[in-house]
């Protein structure tokens, strides 16, 4: 199984982002992110023995009782590495809240075999990858763009998710495997 942690968005947030960004789909041949697959990697696990999962769940529990429900502020829409050479585009997410839940998933999860990440933790929302190829003139244009980027939300962060990504012909589609509640451990629940 190839499982991640995550922050989930509301639908309807999800499917605001999706409008927001529809400026940008209309310039590049980049493969865009389905906006039912929009939410907030915390820390990426990789191919995971089923039998493993049981392990790994409650150790995202203990992490989720770490931390207490948080607002996530979303804004800005960017590019990593950077403009000259973008391959993930992204709308920002920002908060010390998302900062310490992430800090506890990796000191939770990562006995368990995981490694650390080396990057920093940057938290974002990905809405769609760059193929190598993208003409310059491309990229460039989405950065005029992006400074004239019209959205913002607050979003009350109350759960964390063990998600499964499944690939597809048409990209990924993922799953929830479980969820723990933020702070009290309450909501804790087994994805189908």
């Amino acid at each position: 199984m190839r499982l991640f942690v995550a922050v989930n968005l509301p639908a309807a947030e999800r499917e605001r982002i999706w409008r927001a960004t529809a400026a940008f789909r209309r310039v590049a041949p980049v493969r865009w992110t389905a906006a039912d697959s929009f939410h907030v990697t915390l820390k990426f696990l990789g191919n995971v023995d089923p039998a493993r999962v049981p392990a790994v769940s409650e150790a995202l529990r203990i992490a989720a009782r770490q931390s207490p429900p948080f607002e996530l502020a979303l804004q800005g829409f960017g590019a990593f590495p950077d403009w000259r050479r973008p391959r993930i585009f992204w709308v920002g997410a920002e908060a010390p809240g998302i900062n310490v839940l992430q800090r506890v998933v990796e000191d939770e999860i990562g006995p368990l075999g995981f490694p650390g990440e080396a990057r920093p933790f940057h938290p974002h929302v990905t809405v769609g990858r760059a193929s190598r190829d993208l003409p310059r003139g491309d990229a460039a244009e989405l950065a005029r763009m992006s400074d004239r980027f019209d959205y913002s939300a607050r979003l009350r962060i109350e759960t964390v998710e063990l998600m499964q990504s499944h690939t597809t012909p048409n990209g990924s589609r993922y799953s929830v495997v479980a969820t723990a509640g933020l702070g009290n451990g309450e909501g804790w629940e087994t994805g189908a």
